[in-house]
């Protein structure tokens, strides 16, 4: 569970993890005024505490939520509660397409399928000038009906901004954007990624 965190948060009512990377956790929660299940992610470490990040944070999350396509999860709202910078998105109750394609034999349909959804969800971001910048299969959710859902936007771009305005200002960053074996060619060599 969160650590030092009881297990509501605001109007949120923790029920249990669904995952975790290098900048924070993703609960499964309740909002309890809704009534509904959400994804709530929690930044963690420094990257809760450094206002020029958490501000770049908020821009990118602020773009994200205009989109509204069944290929993307959606961003319901983003809070700031007890010191900590909270993301409500859409709960998928599915699994990742990194589980599905470990565990299971995938016909080339269903891939297909896959594909599609994946290239329409990233269709309309692009259009909405927003760039995922960390496109995996642990990052596309498939839905208990087989769609695909493209998620952890709004990370990547913060990422970057911070990254480069910490080189500008000479300040040490060890953040790498992205994840190596997924990262697009531009990216290793320093350009926008595309």
């Amino acid at each position: 569970m969160i650590i030092g965190m009881a297990q509501e948060l605001g109007k949120y009512r923790i029920i249990g993890e669904l995952g975790h990377g290098g900048m924070g956790m993703v609960y499964l929660a309740e909002d309890v005024n809704l009534g509904r299940k959400v994804a709530l992610k929690v930044l963690l470490g420094n990257f809760a505490t450094d206002e020029l990040f958490k501000q770049r944070f908020r821009q990118e999350a602020r773009a994200i939520s205009r989109i509204v396509h069944p290929n993307v999860v959606q961003i319901h709202s983003m809070d700031e509660i007890d010191d900590h910078l909270l993301i409500d998105m859409e709960y998928v109750e599915g699994q990742p397409l990194s589980s599905v394609a470990r565990n299971h034999i995938v016909s080339p349909d269903f891939m297909a399928h896959i594909a599609r959804d994946i290239l329409e969800g990233l269709s309309v971001c692009h259009r909405a000038g927003v760039v995922h910048r960390d496109i995996k299969p642990s990052n596309v959710l498939l839905t208990l009906d087989g769609q695909a859902k493209i998620a952890d936007f709004g990370i990547a771009k913060a990422l970057a901004d911070s990254g480069s305005m910490a080189l500008e200002q000479n300040r040490s960053t060890t953040v790498f954007l992205g994840t190596p074996r997924y990262t697009p060619p531009e990216a290793w060599d320093g350009a926008p990624a595309m």
